[in-house]
């Protein structure tokens, strides 16, 4: 028998995912909901799975389907070795569904990048923050501004 090692979440990526989850849980709750690497589903052939989403609350925690892109407040990706993937292939999905606002947190570059304004496959603007920076999302701007410090753990 062969060892093959497992290919997966870094321990970095899993504890950004946690770090964003225990922020938004905090400040979000109950005026919406945060969803962790479940299914987004934009549309009949593409059911991404964001490793954060921020939803309209619903009664029944999507049980009878998955979240759709008029659910979304937000997407949050983490790439620590998929940044190509998640810009390149994943962003113009969100975009391409109205998705109002998407994140990608660059762990290789202390970065995250700010997404908003869908605009066919792109996103109208582009904000890239470091650390120092916040970040105050605009689907819900009465919520507390988070220091991008915070997100990656510096």
């Amino acid at each position: 028998m062969v060892f093959q090692p497992l290919i997966g979440i870094g321990s970095e990526h899993a504890a950004c995912v946690r770090r964003l989850s225990r922020f938004l849980i905090r400040n979000a709750e109950p005026q919406a909901l945060v969803s962790a690497q479940n299914p987004v589903r934009l549309n009949e052939a593409s059911e991404p799975e964001p490793d954060l989403a921020l939803l309209r609350p619903r009664e029944d925690d999507y049980a009878s389907r998955h979240p759709q892109p008029d659910d979304v407040f937000l997407v949050v990706e983490v790439a620590d070795t998929s940044l190509s993937f998640d810009r390149d292939v994943k962003l113009p999905l969100y975009a391409a569904a109205g998705i109002p606002e998407a994140w990608i947190v660059d762990l290789e570059a202390d970065e995250v990048h700010v997404y908003r304004e869908p605009d066919g496959e792109r996103y109208a603007t582009h904000e890239t923050c470091s650390p120092g920076d916040e970040i105050r999302m605009t689907a819900h701007s009465e919520l507390e501004s988070i220091p991008v410090d915070q997100i990656l753990g510096t």
